[in-house]
């Protein structure tokens, strides 16, 4: 018998400031739909962040640390979320100015585009069919 039952909520950091959080928000609630969650004041000693809801109690907690680009962007460490209309979303991404990585490795029952967000943490997006 395992003891983990699943996935609560992944951490993904962006730089501190108002303008990070605005930028974030942009990018993930305006352009990728996920819903804002209440977030307790006092979480991560006072660092500002958010919340995300991202469906079946499984939630994005976006917090701010100092310069997240430069272990962001180097790793090959992803968030992989499922997606519908794989490209309609990847279309979308392209129009906002992300770039959208498409490899030549796909597994049968799915297919799977890459991305990173303004702080460089890596997306795996996802469609089954």
């Amino acid at each position: 018998m395992g003891y983990l039952k699943g996935i609560l909520h992944a951490n993904l950091t962006i730089a501190p400031g108002d303008e990070a959080i605005e930028q974030a928000h942009r990018f993930y609630v305006d352009l990728l739909g996920l819903g804002v969650l209440d977030r307790p004041p006092e979480t991560d000693n006072f660092t500002p962040g958010f919340w995300l809801d991202c469906g079946n109690g499984q939630q994005i907690h976006i917090s701010s640390e100092p310069h997240p680009e430069t272990y962001n962007g180097p790793s090959k460490r992803h968030t992989a979320f499922q997606v519908s209309n794989l490209a309609g979303l990847k279309a979308a991404l392209e129009a906002a100015g992300v770039e959208v990585q498409v490899q030549d490795q796909q597994f049968a029952g799915m297919s799977r585009i890459f991305a990173r967000d303004p702080w460089g943490n890596g997306l795996e997006l996802v469609e089954y069919f």
